[in-house]
C-alpha cells in the first residue's frame, strides 16, 4: 500500500514538473509569420534597424535608443506611439545581421489567433499551454524547441487577463523591461 502511494504521488510530481517547464513550440517559418501589433516577425527583421525601413514600415517612432553592447553588439530600441517596442542587436557585428532582439506588443497573433493585452487567456482555447508560475501564469512561445528566444505571455492569476506580450532574446543587451 506504501509502495502504491509512493508511486503515485512520484508520478504526481513529475506530472507536475512536466507542465511547469512546457512550452509552445512553433517552426521558423511559423515564427516567422506570428504578428506583433499586425506587424509580422518577418516585416520587423527584414528592416535590420535601418531608421528609413523602420519608419516604412511602422511609423515614426517617439524614441530611439541606441547603446553599445560590447564588441560589435551595437543595439537600437525603436518605441511608437502605439506602445510598440522593437529592439534590434548586433548592428556593428561582423560575425552577425542585424536581428530582432526585444519586442513588446499590444497584440499577437499566433496559430491564428490574435490577442490583445486585455483580453481573456481563453482566446486561445486549447490551442496553447498555460503555465502556472504562482503569482502570475504565462504562455511561453519558442521557435523550434530553442529556449533562449521565447515570446512570453503574462496573464494576469486572478482575472485571466492577458497582461503582458513580449518576445526578447536573453541574452541580448538591451532586452529589458
Amino acid at each position: 500500500m506504501k509502495n502504491g502511494i509512493l508511486l503515485l504521488v512520484a508520478g504526481l510530481f513529475s506530472t507536475m514538473l512536466l507542465a511547469q517547464s512546457q512550452s509552445n513550440a512553433l517552426t521558423k517559418a511559423e515564427f516567422y509569420k506570428t504578428k506583433f501589433d499586425n506587424f509580422s516577425f518577418a516585416e520587423l527583421s527584414e528592416t535590420k534597424a535601418e531608421e528609413h525601413k523602420v519608419i516604412k514600415l511602422l511609423d515614426i517612432p517617439r524614441r530611439i535608443m541606441q547603446g553599445d553592447g560590447g564588441i560589435g553588439d551595437d543595439w537600437k530600441r525603436f518605441v511608437f506611439p502605439s506602445g510598440l517596442t522593437v529592439g534590434y542587436m548586433d548592428l556593428a557585428s561582423d560575425d552577425f545581421a542585424p536581428s530582432v532582439s526585444y519586442i513588446k506588443a499590444s497584440s499577437i497573433t499566433v496559430y491564428g489567433i490574435t490577442a490583445n493585452v486585455g483580453d481573456d487567456v481563453a482566446v486561445f482555447g486549447e490551442t496553447v499551454t498555460v503555465t502556472d508560475n504562482g503569482d502570475t501564469k504565462t504562455i511561453k512561445i519558442i521557435i523550434d524547441e530553442e529556449e533562449c528566444c521565447p515570446v512570453v505571455i503574462t496573464v494576469n492569476k486572478e482575472t485571466n487577463a492577458i497582461e503582458k506580450i513580449e518576445y526578447k532574446v536573453e541574452s541580448s543587451a538591451i532586452s529589458g523591461n
